[in-house]
Protein backbone atom coordinates (compact mmCIF):
# COMPACT_ATOMS: atom_id res chain seq x y z
CA UNK A 1 0.00 0.00 0.00
CA UNK A 2 1.01 3.42 -0.54
CA UNK A 3 0.40 6.72 0.40
CA UNK A 4 0.36 5.37 4.28
CA UNK A 5 -1.32 7.46 7.16
CA UNK A 6 0.08 7.68 10.41
CA UNK A 7 -1.82 5.89 12.92
CA UNK A 8 -1.34 5.55 16.61
CA UNK A 9 -2.73 3.14 19.53
CA UNK A 10 -3.99 4.16 22.16
CA UNK A 11 -4.54 1.60 25.36
CA UNK A 12 -6.75 3.17 28.14
CA UNK A 13 -10.00 1.60 29.57
CA UNK A 14 -13.21 3.37 31.29
CA UNK A 15 -16.25 3.15 32.52
CA UNK A 16 -18.90 3.80 29.49
CA UNK A 17 -22.63 3.24 30.60
CA UNK A 18 -21.84 0.78 33.29
CA UNK A 19 -19.54 -1.46 31.20
CA UNK A 20 -16.26 -1.58 30.24
CA UNK A 21 -15.12 0.23 27.27
CA UNK A 22 -11.62 -0.30 25.91
CA UNK A 23 -10.35 2.32 23.05
CA UNK A 24 -7.47 0.34 21.23
CA UNK A 25 -7.25 1.88 17.74
CA UNK A 26 -7.37 5.42 16.22
CA UNK A 27 -5.99 5.86 12.23
CA UNK A 28 -6.22 9.33 11.21
CA UNK A 29 -8.19 10.36 8.63
CA UNK A 30 -7.38 12.95 5.99
CA UNK A 31 -8.88 16.40 6.67
CA UNK A 32 -11.60 17.32 3.93
CA UNK A 33 -12.92 13.59 2.88
CA UNK A 34 -15.74 11.72 3.85
CA UNK A 35 -15.20 8.06 4.69
CA UNK A 36 -17.86 5.32 3.25
CA UNK A 37 -18.36 1.96 3.68
CA UNK A 38 -17.13 1.92 6.84
CA UNK A 39 -16.40 -1.96 7.92
CA UNK A 40 -15.00 -3.26 11.52
CA UNK A 41 -13.38 -6.96 11.15
CA UNK A 42 -15.48 -9.70 12.91
CA UNK A 43 -12.22 -9.28 15.34
CA UNK A 44 -12.62 -6.11 16.30
CA UNK A 45 -9.05 -5.45 15.58
CA UNK A 46 -9.04 -3.61 11.66
CA UNK A 47 -11.39 -1.09 9.93
CA UNK A 48 -11.71 -0.55 6.39
CA UNK A 49 -13.11 2.09 4.52
CA UNK A 50 -12.80 4.33 1.38
CA UNK A 51 -13.37 8.02 0.25
CA UNK A 52 -13.57 9.68 -2.47
CA UNK A 53 -11.39 12.99 -3.30
CA UNK A 54 -10.92 15.36 -6.27
CA UNK A 55 -13.28 13.03 -8.20
CA UNK A 56 -10.78 9.53 -7.53
CA UNK A 57 -11.91 7.18 -5.23
CA UNK A 58 -9.35 5.60 -2.21
CA UNK A 59 -9.13 2.60 0.19
CA UNK A 60 -7.53 3.02 3.67
CA UNK A 61 -6.88 0.04 5.58
CA UNK A 62 -5.43 0.42 9.29
CA UNK A 63 -4.53 3.47 8.02
CA UNK A 64 -2.59 2.48 4.65
CA UNK A 65 -3.98 4.10 1.76
CA UNK A 66 -4.03 3.13 -1.40
CA UNK A 67 -5.00 4.70 -4.87
CA UNK A 68 -6.22 7.01 -6.38
CA UNK A 69 -8.93 5.02 -8.38
CA UNK A 70 -11.84 5.60 -10.56
CA UNK A 71 -14.40 3.23 -8.13
CA UNK A 72 -13.91 0.84 -5.40
CA UNK A 73 -15.78 -2.02 -4.68
CA UNK A 74 -15.71 -5.36 -1.92
CA UNK A 75 -19.00 -5.98 -1.60
CA UNK A 76 -20.63 -9.45 -2.78
CA UNK A 77 -23.90 -8.24 -3.90
CA UNK A 78 -25.26 -11.92 -3.55
CA UNK A 79 -24.55 -12.18 -0.03
CA UNK A 80 -24.56 -8.46 1.10
CA UNK A 81 -21.92 -8.91 3.49
CA UNK A 82 -18.36 -6.66 3.23
CA UNK A 83 -15.90 -9.43 4.50
CA UNK A 84 -13.27 -9.62 1.72
CA UNK A 85 -10.26 -10.38 4.55
CA UNK A 86 -8.32 -13.66 5.39
CA UNK A 87 -9.45 -15.04 8.78
CA UNK A 88 -5.94 -13.89 10.47
CA UNK A 89 -6.56 -10.50 8.75
CA UNK A 90 -3.29 -10.02 7.63
CA UNK A 91 -4.98 -10.01 3.73
CA UNK A 92 -7.47 -7.62 2.27
CA UNK A 93 -9.00 -7.67 -0.45
CA UNK A 94 -11.21 -5.36 -2.97
CA UNK A 95 -11.96 -4.59 -6.25
CA UNK A 96 -11.00 -1.04 -8.14
CA UNK A 97 -11.75 0.80 -11.74
CA UNK A 98 -9.34 2.43 -13.43
CA UNK A 99 -9.62 3.77 -17.26
CA UNK A 100 -12.65 1.39 -17.91
CA UNK A 101 -11.11 -1.98 -16.46
CA UNK A 102 -11.67 -3.45 -13.26
CA UNK A 103 -8.57 -4.91 -10.97
CA UNK A 104 -8.40 -7.11 -7.52
CA UNK A 105 -6.07 -6.26 -5.24
CA UNK A 106 -5.33 -8.01 -2.05
CA UNK A 107 -2.99 -6.46 -0.06
CA UNK A 108 0.16 -5.10 -2.83
CA UNK A 109 -0.71 -7.60 -5.03
CA UNK A 110 -2.69 -6.61 -8.28
CA UNK A 111 -4.71 -8.59 -10.44
CA UNK A 112 -6.01 -7.15 -14.09
CA UNK A 113 -6.82 -5.49 -16.25
CA UNK A 114 -10.60 -7.56 -16.32
CA UNK A 115 -13.40 -6.39 -18.42
CA UNK A 116 -15.68 -7.54 -15.71
CA UNK A 117 -14.46 -8.56 -12.10
CA UNK A 118 -16.15 -9.54 -8.88
CA UNK A 119 -14.35 -8.57 -5.38
CA UNK A 120 -12.07 -11.54 -4.30
CA UNK A 121 -13.62 -14.36 -1.20
CA UNK A 122 -10.79 -15.73 1.43
CA UNK A 123 -10.71 -18.72 2.46
CA UNK A 124 -11.96 -20.28 5.94
CA UNK A 125 -8.66 -21.74 6.89
CA UNK A 126 -6.27 -18.58 5.92
CA UNK A 127 -4.89 -20.28 2.70
CA UNK A 128 -5.39 -18.39 -0.29
CA UNK A 129 -8.36 -16.50 -1.70
CA UNK A 130 -10.45 -16.55 -5.40
CA UNK A 131 -12.27 -14.35 -7.75
CA UNK A 132 -13.60 -14.83 -10.95
CA UNK A 133 -13.54 -12.47 -13.70
CA UNK A 134 -13.70 -11.78 -17.41
CA UNK A 135 -10.36 -10.98 -19.24
CA UNK A 136 -9.59 -8.10 -20.99
CA UNK A 137 -10.66 -10.10 -24.44
CA UNK A 138 -13.88 -11.01 -22.40
CA UNK A 139 -12.68 -14.72 -21.95
CA UNK A 140 -14.05 -16.29 -18.36
CA UNK A 141 -11.64 -16.87 -15.78
CA UNK A 142 -11.62 -18.14 -12.13
CA UNK A 143 -8.18 -17.49 -9.96
CA UNK A 144 -7.66 -19.91 -7.40
CA UNK A 145 -4.70 -20.01 -5.30
CA UNK A 146 -2.47 -18.56 -8.21
CA UNK A 147 -3.95 -21.10 -11.37
CA UNK A 148 -6.28 -19.46 -13.72
CA UNK A 149 -8.82 -21.84 -14.44
CA UNK A 150 -11.81 -21.10 -17.18
CA UNK A 151 -14.70 -21.90 -19.77
CA UNK A 152 -16.65 -20.34 -22.21
CA UNK A 153 -20.12 -19.26 -20.12
CA UNK A 154 -18.46 -20.48 -16.80
CA UNK A 155 -20.65 -19.62 -13.31
CA UNK A 156 -17.71 -21.25 -10.98
CA UNK A 157 -17.78 -22.32 -6.93
CA UNK A 158 -14.74 -22.62 -4.39
CA UNK A 159 -15.12 -24.98 -1.31
CA UNK A 160 -14.70 -22.78 1.74
CA UNK A 161 -10.67 -24.37 2.31
CA UNK A 162 -9.59 -23.78 -1.37
CA UNK A 163 -9.41 -27.64 -2.00
CA UNK A 164 -12.51 -27.80 -4.28
CA UNK A 165 -13.72 -26.30 -7.20
CA UNK A 166 -16.05 -26.54 -9.87
CA UNK A 167 -18.35 -24.85 -12.40
CA UNK A 168 -21.10 -24.92 -15.49
CA UNK A 169 -19.87 -23.77 -18.95
CA UNK A 170 -21.15 -24.15 -22.41
CA UNK A 171 -19.52 -24.99 -25.02
CA UNK A 172 -20.01 -26.19 -28.66
CA UNK A 173 -23.97 -25.54 -27.74
CA UNK A 174 -23.86 -28.08 -24.91
CA UNK A 175 -24.00 -27.74 -21.46
CA UNK A 176 -20.92 -29.26 -19.06
CA UNK A 177 -20.04 -29.21 -15.16
CA UNK A 178 -16.67 -29.15 -14.41
CA UNK A 179 -15.48 -30.79 -10.61
CA UNK A 180 -11.44 -30.75 -9.67
CA UNK A 181 -10.91 -30.48 -13.36
CA UNK A 182 -12.98 -33.41 -14.22
CA UNK A 183 -16.01 -32.36 -16.94
CA UNK A 184 -18.90 -34.22 -16.89
CA UNK A 185 -21.32 -33.42 -20.36
CA UNK A 186 -22.11 -33.00 -22.79
CA UNK A 187 -25.56 -32.11 -21.81
CA UNK A 188 -28.36 -29.83 -23.84
CA UNK A 189 -28.75 -27.12 -23.07
CA UNK A 190 -31.36 -25.13 -20.50
CA UNK A 191 -31.47 -27.10 -17.64
CA UNK A 192 -29.62 -24.43 -15.58
CA UNK A 193 -27.05 -22.03 -15.07
CA UNK A 194 -25.93 -22.99 -11.53
CA UNK A 195 -22.41 -24.15 -10.56
CA UNK A 196 -22.59 -27.65 -8.64
CA UNK A 197 -22.90 -27.77 -5.07
CA UNK A 198 -19.24 -28.58 -3.25
CA UNK A 199 -18.39 -30.44 0.09
CA UNK A 200 -15.39 -32.02 1.02
CA UNK A 201 -12.56 -30.33 -0.68
CA UNK A 202 -14.45 -31.47 -3.62
CA UNK A 203 -15.40 -34.81 -3.17
CA UNK A 204 -18.90 -34.47 -2.76
CA UNK A 205 -20.87 -32.69 -5.38
CA UNK A 206 -24.60 -32.50 -6.77
CA UNK A 207 -25.55 -31.05 -9.94
CA UNK A 208 -28.30 -31.11 -12.51
CA UNK A 209 -29.01 -31.86 -16.18
CA UNK A 210 -30.76 -32.32 -19.21
CA UNK A 211 -30.66 -35.06 -21.71
CA UNK A 212 -32.96 -36.14 -24.38
CA UNK A 213 -36.01 -34.12 -22.70
CA UNK A 214 -35.27 -35.85 -19.58
CA UNK A 215 -33.83 -34.49 -16.79
CA UNK A 216 -31.29 -35.96 -14.12
CA UNK A 217 -29.33 -35.73 -11.09
CA UNK A 218 -25.62 -36.37 -9.81
CA UNK A 219 -24.72 -36.75 -6.66
CA UNK A 220 -21.06 -37.55 -6.17
CA UNK A 221 -21.32 -40.10 -9.40
CA UNK A 222 -24.53 -41.54 -8.59
CA UNK A 223 -27.03 -40.62 -11.24
CA UNK A 224 -30.91 -39.84 -10.63
CA UNK A 225 -33.50 -39.70 -13.07
CA UNK A 226 -35.23 -39.25 -15.44
CA UNK A 227 -37.69 -36.82 -14.53
CA UNK A 228 -39.24 -33.94 -15.96
CA UNK A 229 -37.81 -31.36 -14.29
CA UNK A 230 -35.07 -31.54 -11.22
CA UNK A 231 -33.27 -28.99 -9.47
CA UNK A 232 -29.65 -28.77 -8.27
CA UNK A 233 -29.24 -30.49 -4.28
CA UNK A 234 -28.96 -29.36 -1.32
CA UNK A 235 -26.19 -30.79 0.76
CA UNK A 236 -24.90 -30.60 4.12
CA UNK A 237 -21.72 -29.79 5.31
CA UNK A 238 -19.94 -32.53 4.55
CA UNK A 239 -22.14 -33.58 1.63
CA UNK A 240 -22.96 -36.74 3.76
CA UNK A 241 -26.77 -35.54 3.66
CA UNK A 242 -28.72 -34.51 0.56
CA UNK A 243 -31.87 -33.49 -1.19
CA UNK A 244 -33.61 -32.44 -4.24
CA UNK A 245 -37.13 -32.15 -5.84
CA UNK A 246 -37.89 -32.89 -8.78
CA UNK A 247 -41.84 -33.36 -11.25
CA UNK A 248 -42.62 -36.67 -12.83
CA UNK A 249 -46.24 -37.62 -13.97
CA UNK A 250 -47.00 -34.18 -12.96
CA UNK A 251 -46.19 -34.39 -9.70
CA UNK A 252 -43.63 -32.91 -7.42
CA UNK A 253 -42.00 -35.33 -5.60
CA UNK A 254 -38.43 -34.69 -2.73
CA UNK A 255 -35.51 -37.50 -2.73
CA UNK A 256 -33.32 -37.25 0.41
CA UNK A 257 -30.76 -39.41 0.24
CA UNK A 258 -32.53 -41.63 -1.84
CA UNK A 259 -35.98 -41.78 -0.62
CA UNK A 260 -38.89 -40.62 -2.26
CA UNK A 261 -41.30 -38.30 -0.82
CA UNK A 262 -44.70 -38.83 -2.34
CA UNK A 263 -46.08 -36.70 -4.98
CA UNK A 264 -47.62 -33.14 -4.24
CA UNK A 265 -48.85 -30.44 -6.41
CA UNK A 266 -45.63 -28.32 -5.51
CA UNK A 267 -42.30 -28.26 -3.69
CA UNK A 268 -41.60 -24.86 -2.94
CA UNK A 269 -38.27 -24.86 -0.97
CA UNK A 270 -36.11 -27.58 0.80
CA UNK A 271 -33.12 -27.78 3.54
CA UNK A 272 -30.79 -29.97 4.79
CA UNK A 273 -29.06 -29.20 8.74
CA UNK A 274 -25.75 -28.49 8.80
CA UNK A 275 -24.55 -31.60 10.56
CA UNK A 276 -26.99 -33.35 7.53
CA UNK A 277 -29.03 -35.13 10.58
CA UNK A 278 -32.15 -33.36 9.89
CA UNK A 279 -34.06 -32.44 6.40
CA UNK A 280 -37.45 -30.41 5.77
CA UNK A 281 -39.20 -29.08 2.72
CA UNK A 282 -42.21 -26.55 2.13
CA UNK A 283 -44.95 -28.02 -0.30
CA UNK A 284 -48.87 -27.18 -1.41
CA UNK A 285 -51.46 -29.96 -1.19
CA UNK A 286 -54.67 -28.41 -2.96
CA UNK A 287 -53.58 -24.61 -2.33
CA UNK A 288 -52.50 -25.42 1.09
CA UNK A 289 -49.21 -25.25 2.39
CA UNK A 290 -47.57 -28.24 5.15
CA UNK A 291 -43.62 -28.73 5.90
CA UNK A 292 -42.51 -31.93 5.75
CA UNK A 293 -39.71 -32.13 8.93
CA UNK A 294 -37.64 -35.23 9.46
CA UNK A 295 -40.92 -37.18 7.94
CA UNK A 296 -43.54 -35.52 9.75
CA UNK A 297 -45.78 -33.24 8.34
CA UNK A 298 -46.83 -29.79 10.08
CA UNK A 299 -49.38 -27.07 8.46
CA UNK A 300 -52.08 -26.69 6.74
CA UNK A 301 -51.62 -23.25 6.31
CA UNK A 302 -52.26 -20.30 4.23
CA UNK A 303 -48.38 -20.12 3.86
CA UNK A 304 -44.99 -21.19 5.14
CA UNK A 305 -41.75 -19.25 4.60
CA UNK A 306 -38.29 -19.04 5.45
CA UNK A 307 -37.38 -22.60 7.10
CA UNK A 308 -34.59 -22.55 8.82
CA UNK A 309 -32.62 -25.56 10.91
CA UNK A 310 -29.89 -24.80 13.85
CA UNK A 311 -26.38 -26.27 12.66
CA UNK A 312 -26.98 -29.51 14.68
CA UNK A 313 -30.06 -30.01 13.42
CA UNK A 314 -31.76 -30.00 16.91
CA UNK A 315 -33.73 -26.60 16.10
CA UNK A 316 -36.39 -25.68 13.32
CA UNK A 317 -38.33 -22.69 12.64
CA UNK A 318 -40.01 -21.03 9.61
CA UNK A 319 -42.93 -18.51 9.31
CA UNK A 320 -46.43 -19.39 8.44
CA UNK A 321 -49.77 -17.82 8.32
CA UNK A 322 -52.98 -19.29 9.23
CA UNK A 323 -56.63 -18.70 8.96
CA UNK A 324 -55.91 -14.94 10.58
CA UNK A 325 -53.82 -11.72 9.64
CA UNK A 326 -51.01 -12.12 11.74
CA UNK A 327 -48.05 -13.61 10.73
CA UNK A 328 -46.57 -16.65 13.18
CA UNK A 329 -43.20 -18.22 14.01
CA UNK A 330 -43.07 -21.91 14.71
CA UNK A 331 -40.07 -23.25 16.58
CA UNK A 332 -39.42 -26.51 17.00
CA UNK A 333 -43.60 -27.14 16.18
CA UNK A 334 -44.51 -24.83 18.90
CA UNK A 335 -46.49 -21.48 17.90
CA UNK A 336 -44.45 -18.34 19.12
CA UNK A 337 -47.62 -16.18 18.87
CA UNK A 338 -48.87 -13.88 16.09
CA UNK A 339 -47.52 -10.88 14.50
CA UNK A 340 -48.52 -8.09 11.72
CA UNK A 341 -45.57 -8.67 10.48
CA UNK A 342 -42.46 -11.25 10.73
CA UNK A 343 -38.98 -9.98 8.92
CA UNK A 344 -37.63 -13.57 7.74
CA UNK A 345 -34.03 -12.38 7.65
CA UNK A 346 -33.53 -9.65 10.65
CA UNK A 347 -29.95 -9.83 12.17
CA UNK A 348 -29.04 -13.43 10.06
CA UNK A 349 -25.52 -12.35 8.53
CA UNK A 350 -26.79 -13.88 4.95
CA UNK A 351 -29.90 -12.45 3.01
CA UNK A 352 -31.40 -16.04 2.37
CA UNK A 353 -31.31 -17.50 6.15
CA UNK A 354 -34.50 -16.96 8.02
CA UNK A 355 -35.40 -17.31 11.50
CA UNK A 356 -32.26 -17.05 13.93
CA UNK A 357 -30.67 -20.08 15.22
CA UNK A 358 -27.94 -20.25 17.09
CA UNK A 359 -25.43 -23.66 16.15
CA UNK A 360 -26.43 -25.46 19.41
CA UNK A 361 -30.44 -24.80 18.83
CA UNK A 362 -30.19 -23.29 22.21
CA UNK A 363 -30.74 -19.75 21.39
CA UNK A 364 -33.12 -18.09 18.59
CA UNK A 365 -33.98 -14.57 17.76
CA UNK A 366 -36.47 -12.80 15.57
CA UNK A 367 -37.82 -9.23 14.87
CA UNK A 368 -41.28 -8.01 13.69
CA UNK A 369 -43.59 -5.03 13.69
CA UNK A 370 -46.45 -3.90 15.12
CA UNK A 371 -47.52 -0.38 13.56
CA UNK A 372 -44.51 1.28 13.01
CA UNK A 373 -43.64 -0.49 16.13
CA UNK A 374 -40.55 -3.20 15.86
CA UNK A 375 -39.81 -5.59 18.39
CA UNK A 376 -37.26 -8.34 18.52
CA UNK A 377 -38.01 -11.90 20.45
CA UNK A 378 -34.88 -13.24 21.73
CA UNK A 379 -34.87 -16.50 23.85
CA UNK A 380 -38.58 -15.74 24.97
CA UNK A 381 -37.83 -11.95 25.96
CA UNK A 382 -39.28 -9.43 24.04
CA UNK A 383 -37.13 -5.92 23.38
CA UNK A 384 -38.78 -2.77 21.85
CA UNK A 385 -36.39 -0.95 19.63
CA UNK A 386 -36.19 2.53 19.28
CA UNK A 387 -36.67 4.11 15.66
CA UNK A 388 -38.67 2.10 13.14
CA UNK A 389 -37.80 -0.27 9.93
CA UNK A 390 -36.65 2.94 7.66
CA UNK A 391 -34.22 3.85 10.92
CA UNK A 392 -32.73 0.62 11.81
CA UNK A 393 -29.98 0.76 9.53
CA UNK A 394 -27.98 -2.60 10.75
CA UNK A 395 -28.87 -5.17 12.72
CA UNK A 396 -27.41 -8.67 13.83
CA UNK A 397 -27.60 -11.05 16.36
CA UNK A 398 -24.25 -12.79 17.60
CA UNK A 399 -23.48 -16.36 17.13
CA UNK A 400 -25.47 -17.45 19.90
CA UNK A 401 -28.21 -15.68 19.20
CA UNK A 402 -28.02 -14.12 22.91
CA UNK A 403 -27.08 -10.93 22.36
CA UNK A 404 -28.33 -8.25 19.58
CA UNK A 405 -27.18 -4.97 18.22
CA UNK A 406 -28.51 -2.60 15.71
CA UNK A 407 -27.47 1.01 14.47
CA UNK A 408 -30.12 3.65 14.48
CA UNK A 409 -30.18 6.38 12.36
CA UNK A 410 -31.59 10.11 13.07
CA UNK A 411 -34.57 10.92 10.95
CA UNK A 412 -34.53 13.48 8.33
CA UNK A 413 -32.33 16.60 8.96
CA UNK A 414 -30.56 14.49 12.39
CA UNK A 415 -26.95 13.09 11.50
CA UNK A 416 -26.88 11.19 15.00
CA UNK A 417 -26.46 7.80 15.21
CA UNK A 418 -26.29 5.03 17.90
CA UNK A 419 -25.30 1.31 18.31
CA UNK A 420 -28.10 -0.17 20.83
CA UNK A 421 -27.70 -3.42 22.13
CA UNK A 422 -30.72 -5.22 24.13
CA UNK A 423 -29.84 -2.96 27.41
CA UNK A 424 -27.47 -0.38 26.15
CA UNK A 425 -26.94 2.63 23.73
CA UNK A 426 -23.56 4.08 22.74
CA UNK A 427 -23.39 7.29 21.10
CA UNK A 428 -24.57 9.63 19.09
CA UNK A 429 -22.32 9.32 16.54
CA UNK A 430 -22.35 11.90 13.57
CA UNK A 431 -20.66 10.11 10.99
CA UNK A 432 -20.57 6.55 10.14
CA UNK A 433 -20.92 4.11 12.80
CA UNK A 434 -20.14 -0.15 12.46
CA UNK A 435 -20.20 -2.81 14.97
CA UNK A 436 -19.02 -6.08 14.86
CA UNK A 437 -19.68 -8.89 17.39
CA UNK A 438 -16.41 -10.50 17.81
CA UNK A 439 -15.46 -14.16 19.04
CA UNK A 440 -15.27 -13.64 22.79
CA UNK A 441 -19.00 -12.44 22.66
CA UNK A 442 -18.28 -8.88 23.02
CA UNK A 443 -18.89 -5.82 20.76
CA UNK A 444 -16.63 -3.92 18.42
CA UNK A 445 -17.25 -0.25 17.28
CA UNK A 446 -15.65 1.82 14.97
CA UNK A 447 -16.92 5.58 14.11
CA UNK A 448 -15.57 8.31 12.45
CA UNK A 449 -14.32 11.03 15.07
CA UNK A 450 -13.22 14.61 13.58
CA UNK A 451 -10.34 13.32 12.07
CA UNK A 452 -9.76 9.95 12.70
CA UNK A 453 -11.42 6.51 12.68
CA UNK A 454 -12.10 4.84 16.58
CA UNK A 455 -12.23 1.56 17.05
CA UNK A 456 -14.02 0.35 20.35
CA UNK A 457 -14.60 -3.00 22.45
CA UNK A 458 -17.41 -2.76 24.56
CA UNK A 459 -16.99 -5.31 27.04
CA UNK A 460 -20.56 -7.39 27.10
CA UNK A 461 -19.50 -10.26 28.74
CA UNK A 462 -17.32 -10.41 32.24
Amino acid sequence: MKGAVPFFIAAFFFQFAGLSLSQTTSFAVERGVLPRALTVTASGKSCVFWYSKHNKEYVSINGSVAGPYDGVDWMDFMNYIPEYYSPDETQFGYLFKKDGKDFIAVNKKVHGPFSWARPPRFFRNGEGYWFNAHTADSRPLLYLNGRELGEETMVPSVTDDGRGYGYYFRKGGKEYYCVNGNNYGPYDIGQSMNSPALRSGGSKFGFSYSVGGKSYVNVSGTVYGPYQWALMPAMSDGGDTFSFYYKKGGRYYVCVNGTEYEGHDMVHSHAVSGDGSAFAFVFTKKNRYYVNVNGTVHGDCDYIQAPTFSKNGAAFAYIFKKGYREEHVSLNGTDLGGHEEVYSNWGCKHWRDGIALSGDGKGYGYAYREGRSIHVRMNGKVYRLQGNAESILKKQFNSTVSEFAYILGGGEGDVKRYVKTSSRSFGPYTSLVDFSFTPDGNLAIASIRGNSVMIQKVVLRK
